[in-house]
């Protein structure tokens, strides 16, 4: 998804019902296509329309303002309301842009023109899926086909930087959602492990418990997909299999090649889980040595799901971590942690989308902006240290 900043009429002064209204419906809609309930938290979103919305600085995003109509002289809300429009959506009002000869601001500005004023909505009573329907009509796309994003892995922050003792990030856990509603990352300060399942993200702790993100805390390293099962395989387990043997079988009956990206989700019973969680940090060290620090955590008879992917080895351990790289959620969402060994029951189902697509998002910050990684050839010893430490 990306998203776009659309600015309503305002007609009515600084508590304009109107104006609260559409932000209201547009947020509601936000939130349905993540699957997930408005929280709390996600109040100040539906402030005076005089106020600016948190938030609006989305990664990826384009913020497009809808100059007042000439035909109503109607003022124009100064506070961008957040639009989540599919890949596919953007790429064709892109490539209409671009047949017009005229900027993509200019584009969504005369479709929202036409959606908000030419068709003249006396209360602002609209809804997302009308701005979606005119865009991709507009832009000559149809809403039923695949979306680019669907095989695309975001990486926010590659993990070298985690390798490299860098763990604060510039970004929160809200933004890196507006990019997947699958995956795994950590917090700041290696602040324990985070899994994104089914749009929501769960912040796994050194005691092994689990507490769903609010979306504001900061991360330095989350990499997530859009995870679609009927655009995945999914094969069910005929026998028990520990770590190494699914591995050994993905990579031979499943895996059409070592050298793309995959998404897994492992659903089943599992007897035995080891997995290990790193506490926060109070300063920044090398990955490697804060491993020392980790918890092991042993669950038994289990049932829940393992959710994370595999990466190309000739990658190197620069971007994510190269092979497999899965947290595991119980069903019940009070259990969790960092995988290093299990034993799945026959019967588990198994998952696996193919991905061809990765996009990296760099920090801006100081200190990722002049650290030397060239010379740093320890990173692929560390990070498998790190990654798969069992004492």
């Amino acid at each position: 998804m990306r998203a776009v900043g659309v600015r309503g009429p305002h007609v009515g002064g600084p508590g304009c019902p109107c104006c609260y209204d559409l932000r209201a419906k547009l947020l509601a809609f936000h939130y349905s296509t993540r699957g997930v309930n408005a929280r709390p938290t996600d109040a100040r979103l539906l402030s005076p329309p005089r106020q600016r919305i948190a938030g609006q600085r989305l990664l990826g995003s384009t913020l497009i303002k809808v100059p007042p109509s000439r035909a109503t002289e109607q003022p124009v809300d100064d506070a961008p309301v957040p639009v989540r429009l599919p890949d596919d959506v953007l790429f064709q009002l892109r490539k209409a842009a671009d047949e017009r000869g005229e900027s993509l601001d200019q584009v969504v500005t005369d479709i929202a023109r036409s959606w908000i004023i030419e068709r003249r909505t006396p209360t602002m009573s609209v809804s997302q899926d009308m701005f979606m329907a005119a865009a991709a009509a507009a832009a000559g796309s149809s809403r039923g086909g695949p979306s680019d994003s669907m095989d695309t892995i975001y990486v926010l922050e590659p993990i070298i930087t985690l390798v490299d003792g860098l763990l604060q990030g510039d970004h929160t856990v809200a933004e890196a959602l507006t990019h997947g509603d699958t995956g795994i990352g950590t917090l700041d300060m290696l602040d324990g492990e985070v899994v994104v399942y089914k749009g929501v993200a769960y912040h796994q702790t050194s005691d092994g418990s689990c507490h769903v993100l609010k979306g504001d805390e900061k991360t330095p390293y989350m990499t997530v997909t859009y995870f679609q099962a009927n655009r995945s395989l999914t094969l069910t387990l005929d026998v028990d299999m520990d770590y190494a043997g699914l591995q050994r079988h993905l990579g031979k009956h499943v895996f059409r090649s070592s050298n793309v990206f995959y998404c897994l989700e492992v659903q089943g019973t599992f007897p035995v889980i080891k997995a290990r969680c790193v506490p926060k940090q109070t300063s920044a060290r090398r990955l490697a040595q804060v491993a020392a620090d980790q918890v092991l955590l042993d669950f038994e008879e289990q049932t829940g799901v393992l959710v994370g992917f595999y990466s190309p080895q000739f990658l190197g351990s620069s971007i994510s971590v190269p092979g497999f790289h899965l947290h595991y959620l119980s069903d019940d969402r009070k259990r969790g942690g960092h995988l290093l060994n299990t034993v799945i029951k026959a019967g588990a189902t198994v998952t696996v989308a193919e991905i061809h697509r990765v996009k990296v998002d760099l920090p801006y910050r100081n200190d990722f902006m002049s650290a030397d990684f060239s010379s740093d050839a320890e990173v692929s010893k560390d990070l498998e240290l790190a990654e798969n430490q069992r004492e």
